[in-house]
């Protein structure tokens, strides 16, 4: 045999592994489909994945007509190795062009993540507004005045973010070109002009800053060194009206280093297990007094609640966001009670009086103010969901039929039925879902959803509000249910036009009622 016979040999040989390699590609996506054989972990994408759409046995032309664009959509979501290729997508952005395959996250320098409109509030650095800095001013003042005729003390309380305390490792690009920093402008504006207590905390974390690292590398968050700092500050300027309170000195504490995952925004990467986050914690010495619960009886609102047994201790109410959860770990060893409740701009009448607190605490991260800032209307209203739902009488859908505004549309489902008068879901059978058609409404509208639900035993119900023209958009909302009668209220996103309203069952599956359900338009301003 001569070489050229071998060459057409080992030819022969290459195209039939080629062969054999494109039809194992090809089909490897379908195996993982029927096998589930992808090792990577599930996405993070801060959304639900479509589930399969299922036809019924007594299916309408209506459901026949969509199904296709309901099963590619779950196609798009569920193919085989979806979450390797995201996955290796987002790791050759980083490793090949040291950028994000996300709009969301931005990447700094030595392995520092960002969130993305934090960075562009650094680089553009607008001016406030007057009528936005009024807005802020009357909004406190109201909340504030609000309390000390029921004899409660408030405090407002300014949390600095990332970009602000570590501009250093932003990315070459972050160069501010504004007018000042937004939260300067606002708490000068406060220091001025108005009798809020306000407590701005930058100043000691950034003079901390120089002893120890504060924030993530790979989160949004500060470290327990960075709450640490801002705890101090609290306490003592609580302590000027609360003699009682003092905070545990530093010396309670052993600081401890620990390798774990990687944070939200190495998780809004999905490369959580690429960027380990090196995770400085403080370790207390001395034996936790605080319990925690989930629960605050008498509210149509959850909450969650921690609990010292010593009467001599105040009672807070806090109306956090995320950065007060570290805090929590701190301040709940200083209080009776503390009860504290996940927000944006929003206070509660309904949760003050459930908790009767002496203090009811405002932390808010500097990005939640500097985009309240840019959107003044959304802090605009004082009080919560519930007052602004029965101070409104237009409204846009109710599960009673047809509106000025549109309707709500039961699609057909073997899971609802009726049950006099009221509609019982059988969660474990199917996800039962509402259409709506608000195009007559012309623009996007602020509203107040009312969820009146009933369940035998504790249980949990994620509706989600979903609109047509952006299917890869919605919003999750996760409602805890106490035996008996529930009533929800939550503000809802701004959209117009078609959409869906839909409901998933909870980790019990057991059987609800749905008493009612109605949406009412509410007018800002």
């Amino acid at each position: 045999m001569g070489p050229i016979a071998n060459v057409n040999r080992i030819e022969i040989w290459r195209e039939r592994c080629a062969i054999v390699l494109f039809f194992i590609v090809l089909w490897l996506p379908f195996a993982d489909s029927l096998l589930t054989i992808d090792p990577s972990e599930d996405l993070t994408e801060n959304r639900v994945r479509e589930t399969k759409p299922e036809l019924g046995s007594r299916f309408s032309l209506r459901e026949l007509e969509t199904y296709p664009g309901k099963y590619e959509t779950y196609y798009n979501d569920s193919f085989g190795f979806r979450n390797s290729l995201v996955q290796a997508n987002s790791y050759l952005y980083l490793k090949l062009f040291g950028a994000s395959s996300t709009s969301k996250v931005h990447v700094g320098k030595e392995g520092w993540l960002y969130l993305a409109e934090t960075v562009d509030y650094f680089i553009l650095g607008p001016a406030a507004s007057r009528g936005a800095l009024q807005t802020w001013t009357r909004t406190l003042e109201e909340r504030y005045e609000w309390l000390q005729d029921r004899g409660i003390e408030y405090l407002f309380i300014v949390l600095p973010i990332k970009s602000t305390l570590y501009p250093e490792f932003l990315p070459e690009k972050a160069v501010c070109k504004g007018q000042g920093n937004l939260l300067d402008q606002l708490v000068e504006w406060l220091d001025r002009n108005s009798e809020v207590p306000v407590l701005d905390v930058r100043g000691g974390v950034l003079a901390a800053k120089e002893r120890d690292r504060l924030y993530h590398r790979t989160d949004t968050h500060w470290n327990d060194v960075g709450a640490f700092v801002a705890y101090t500050q609290i306490v003592e300027r609580l302590s000027s009206v609360f003699p009682e309170l003092r905070p545990w000195p530093e010396s309670d504490f052993k600081r401890v280093v620990l390798d774990r995952e990687g944070g939200d925004l190495a998780r809004m990467l999905n490369l959580s297990t690429v960027l380990p986050e090196e995770s400085i914690e403080l370790d207390p010495q001395r034996t936790r007094r605080a319990e925690y619960t989930y629960t605050l009886e008498g509210a149509e609102i959850a909450s969650e609640r921690t609990t010292v047994e010593d009467a001599r201790l105040p009672r807070c109410l806090v109306f956090r966001d995320s950065f007060f959860n570290t805090l929590a770990l701190f301040l709940a060893e200083h209080f009776e009670r503390m009860d504290f409740y996940p927000q944006s701009y929003e206070f509660f009448p309904e949760l003050v009086h459930a908790a009767a607190p002496d203090i009811v605490l405002q932390p808010m991260a500097e990005r939640l103010i500097l985009l309240g800032l840019e959107n003044p209307a959304e802090v605009r209203e004082s009080f919560g969901p519930r007052r602004r739902f029965f101070s409104s009488n237009r409204t846009v859908w109710s599960t009673g039929g047809e509106t000025g505004f549109g309707a709500l549309e039961l699609d057909e489902s073997p899971a609802v039925v009726d049950a006099s008068g009221n509609l019982t879901i059988r969660f474990s059978e199917a996800r039962p879902s509402f259409a709506f058609d608000v195009e007559s409404l012309g623009k996007p509208l602020p509203r107040i959803l009312r969820i009146d639900l009933s369940s035998r035993e504790a249980d949990r119900v994620t509706l989600r509000v979903q609109p047509s023209r952006n299917p890869n958009w919605g919003e999750d909302i996760l409602l805890d249910l106490k035996p008996g009668r529930n009533i929800f209220y939550r503000v809802l996103p701004k959209f117009g036009g078609r959409g869906s309203i839909s409901f998933r069952p909870g980790p019990m599956g057991k059987e609800i009622s749905l008493n009612s359900l109605e949406i009412r338009y509410v007018r800002i301003g």
